[in-house]
């Protein structure tokens, strides 16, 4: 069985995307140094970000995206953050208690949530387009 977790822990830099609704912000976000990757269906720009920029990349995008939004970033540490629709801002990791506040706001933006286990969140990870191709590399 192919552990993602591990595959995310090795990488060399973090990947995530900047949403259509922050490309017009895309400067800011190159001057932190990220690489683009691809526009995938949706016209979301999936970039990689170098390892000691990540903090920033979600201090920026927490800052330019409209509340109600979420998103996440996968690598050595894997985390999500969200803009609650009050504005408010959070950011999770995935280790330890952190998956319980993941799972928790998550069905605030998506009340259907039924991923339950860290397993599982990490195969729903590995099959999005953004972070498929980069978490089964071999």
């Amino acid at each position: 069985m192919v552990n993602f977790e591990e595959i995310a822990k090795s990488k060399n830099q973090y990947r995530s995307c900047i949403m259509v609704e922050e490309l017009k912000f895309l400067d800011q976000f190159k001057g932190l140094g990220i690489e683009e990757v691809q526009k995938n269906k949706d016209g979301v720009l999936v970039v990689n970000i170098p390892l000691d920029k990540i903090d920033e990349f979600v201090d920026l995008s927490l800052k330019l995206m409209n509340p109600g939004r979420w998103n996440e970033y996968v690598g050595p540490t894997t985390g999500f953050y969200f803009k609650m629709p009050t504005g408010e801002k959070l950011h999770f990791l995935i280790d330890g208690n952190g998956f319980n506040q993941i799972v928790r706001t998550l069905k605030v933006f998506l009340p259907s949530w039924k991923l339950t286990s860290e397993e599982d969140l990490w195969k729903w990870l590995a099959s999005i387009d953004i972070y498929s191709d980069w978490l089964n590399e071999v």
